[in-house]
């Protein structure tokens, strides 16, 4: 469809735009967040939280290694599973 089209048929982003601005939405209807809004207030979130330390990765790690049966030659596993786990736990939080 041609630009020409687009706007004679109140599709063109602009036009879109403007109509929203002189209908706005009624306010007694329940009103769905942005994903803007919510991508944003999630990153501050995740921003304001202290960065994890290496006492709470090694806690996680030796907890995993333990799952394992201790067995050696996986610390470095087990430090990303430990480092994963924690983010993803704390990611959860923002939501």
């Amino acid at each position: 469809m041609s630009a020409a089209n687009r706007k004679k048929a109140g599709q063109h982003p602009i036009a879109q735009l403007k109509k929203e601005r002189d209908h706005p939405p009624n306010m007694n209807e329940p009103q769905i967040p942005s994903l803007h809004h919510a991508i944003t207030n999630a990153a501050e979130c995740r921003h304001s939280l202290p960065p994890l330390t290496a006492k709470q990765i090694a806690r996680r790690a030796y907890l995993i290694y333990q799952t394992h049966g201790c067995s050696n030659g996986h610390d470095v596993a087990d430090w990303l599973c430990a480092e994963s786990e924690l983010t993803a736990e704390r990611f959860a939080q923002c939501e």
